[in-house]
């Protein structure tokens, strides 16, 4: 049998704040560019400014991992930014934060139970 250890989840024990700011501040330009410059202004002049796109699709699993922060509320110690900086980089990210979070804390919660493994394999 498997014991849980119980843990205490502080506001304030992941990253610095001001980096996850500045980290932030680094992904809205970086959408900017992907979903507005990009497209309006630079490959209508040359179709070789699509090869930018490369380094941004390389981007996208720490992206993910600064709105996780978000979702654990460990992001900013307040709760208020927490939720402003997670909903507008879920946004960016195509999903609305409410349900990224929902279905991210149900996979804590459910993640030994059988309807979760979809990793591994289960004769019944």
């Amino acid at each position: 049998m498997v014991r849980q250890a119980d843990t205490i989840v502080q506001r304030g024990t992941g990253a610095p704040e001001a980096i996850n700011i500045a980290l932030a501040l680094f992904y809205v330009a970086v959408n900017l560019v992907q979903f507005l410059v990009l497209p309006l202004a630079l490959l209508p002049r040359d179709s070789r400014w699509a090869w930018l796109l490369l380094p941004i699709v390389l981007l996208t699993n720490p992206f993910w991992s600064l709105i996780h922060e978000a979702i654990h509320d460990l992001f900013h110690s307040n709760k208020s930014v927490n939720g402003l900086v997670g909903r507008l980089l879920a946004i960016l990210f195509g999903s609305p934060f409410r349900i990224l979070r929902l279905s991210h804390l149900l996979h804590h919660k459910l993640n030994r139970m059988a309807v979760e493994g979809t990793e591994y394999y289960d004769r019944d």
